[in-house]
């Protein structure tokens, strides 16, 4: 299958300062373009005359507006979600954010596929993967997108994921949220293997939330689970264990855990998605042991955060997701993650 990797190297770069190197991850909520490619979601589709030139402007100022605002200066790495292709990802970093220096890209453009994943940085992009991911019948499914950032001798791996959505039924789709778990597991498992210190970060809409198997009632398998529910012997393989404490990732025998900062946060204040009427840690950022050493960078403890910027929430503090409708403006159904990775000297 044609894959399409956009890779455009500016010659302005603002390289990350001494400070530490901020990563957003957000999953902005269709940032689709005005050009009629025929895979639009409807109310995208400039074919059908409900999306034009000037709702797509709009739509970038309002990502942008976010992503300046986020943090002083606009994160370092930005680590998105439903951006609809090269072009999108173009107005938003080269046009809209040009002055913030987003000098290195990779998108996925995957065919027959409408929104798909992004990485734009001002620290530089040496090297692009992606992983394949199985179609749900008849829709393709996301790929999986790693970036290798390296600077000073630096190097980091960043992983974008968008798993399968629980549309056709949280249970009856686990299998492909499973298989994206088992993949970048995979990945993982090799990148460890050759080097047990690697600083690793994967990022994204994963559509699996942190007590997930909980909310299953522990009743089948699923893709991500803390490490202190002690899963079955035969979760092992492929779903992700999230750690509450560093010292607890990295492999172990057959088992595979990341450090789950949301963790870090009460329960009661956790949540960066909204649905029916509930907060959902579908979002994640899971770091390697590698981010705890004293080589690379280092995760700063307790630098986890949700964005919640006042202009981003409802009324009742719920994020003010994207419209079109007069005299409002909207954002995204999600709020962006920050962190903060500090270079180790």
């Amino acid at each position: 299958m044609k894959r399409t990797l956009f890779l455009p190297f500016l010659l302005l770069c603002i390289t990350a300062c001494s400070s530490g190197i901020t990563v957003l991850c957000w999953n902005v909520e269709n940032l689709f373009d005005d050009v009629d490619d025929g895979t639009e979601f409807p109310d995208y589709d400039p074919g059908r005359g409900r999306w034009d030139t000037e709702s797509f402007r709009l739509r970038v100022d309002t990502v942008a507006e976010v992503i300046r605002k986020a943090v002083p200066g606009g994160p370092d790495v930005l680590v998105l979600q439903e951006v609809e292709n090269g072009n999108a990802l173009r107005a938003l970093t080269g046009n809209a954010l040009k002055d913030l220096g987003y000098a290195w890209t990779a998108i996925v453009a995957k065919p027959d596929l409408p929104a798909n994943i992004a990485v734009a940085s001002r620290v530089p992009i040496a090297r692009v993967h992606t992983i394949g991911i199985s179609a749900y019948g008849d829709n393709e499914v996301r790929d999986l997108l790693e970036v290798e950032i390296e600077q000073d001798g630096r190097l980091l791996h960043v992983f974008n994921n968008h798993w399968k959505a629980k549309s056709g039924g949280a249970r009856e789709t686990e299998a492909w949220r499973i298989e994206a778990a088992c993949k970048l597991g995979r990945r993982l498992r090799e990148i460890l293997a050759a080097d047990p210190s690697a600083d690793i970060l994967a990022a994204g809409d994963f559509n699996e939330n942190v007590d997930e198997w909980r909310q299953a009632g522990r009743g089948y398998q699923v893709a991500l689970v803390p490490a202190d529910d002690d899963p079955p012997a035969g979760f092992l393989g492929c779903s992700i264990l999230l750690a509450d404490d560093p010292a607890e990732a990295g492999i172990h025998d057959s088992t595979l855990a990341l450090f789950e900062p949301w963790f870090e946060i009460a329960e009661a204040e956790r949540g960066s998605y909204y649905y029916q009427r509930e907060w959902q840690t579908v979002d994640h950022v899971l770091l390697s042991p590698g981010l705890f050493d004293d080589r690379g960078y280092r995760y700063r403890t307790g630098s986890f955060r949700v964005v919640r910027l006042p202009f981003l929430l409802n009324p009742d503090g719920t994020p003010k997701r994207w419209t079109r409708l007069s005299g409002q403006r909207g954002y995204s159904d999600h709020l962006p993650l920050l962190i903060t990775l500090d270079p180790v000297p």
